[in-house]
């Protein structure tokens, strides 16, 4: 027995073995104080693990998208408070226009598995 087999018992069916190759990621969460910020003012980032047992004091990276380039580039990294509360990350918005935002909770050892928040436009005014 491990972590990838399961065994289910059904007096109907009987026993199964099961094999999970691929375990869901840690969920990873972002929100935003504000999504249409004027220009020169200060957002913040929120970020979270939904599944955190165990990760605290692990780095979570807040990544914005290159529009020319269409992929993501770090552009800050926080360490989760060993408790697995969430971590801020503030922004100056010093665009106008959109930009997009994700967390990425980077594979730190082989406990566990990446994970990526959903994306976050925002505004600059």
């Amino acid at each position: 027995v491990n972590d990838e087999i399961v065994y289910a018992v059904d007096y109907t069916r009987g026993i199964d073995i099961l094999r999970y190759k691929e375990l869901p990621g840690p969920r990873v969460r972002l929100s935003v104080n504000d999504r249409t910020a004027t220009r020169g003012e200060t957002i913040k980032f929120r970020s979270s693990l939904r599944r955190c047992k165990g990760h605290g004091g692990t780095d979570i990276n807040l990544m914005r998208k290159l529009e020319k380039e269409d992929k993501f580039v770090q552009v800050a990294t926080k360490k989760l408070e060993p408790a697995c509360s969430a971590v801020t990350f503030k922004q100056m918005v010093g665009f106008r226009g959109k930009a997009t935002y994700k967390a990425v909770w980077p594979k730190q050892d082989d406990d566990h598995r990446q994970g990526t928040s959903r994306p976050l436009t925002i505004t600059g005014r």
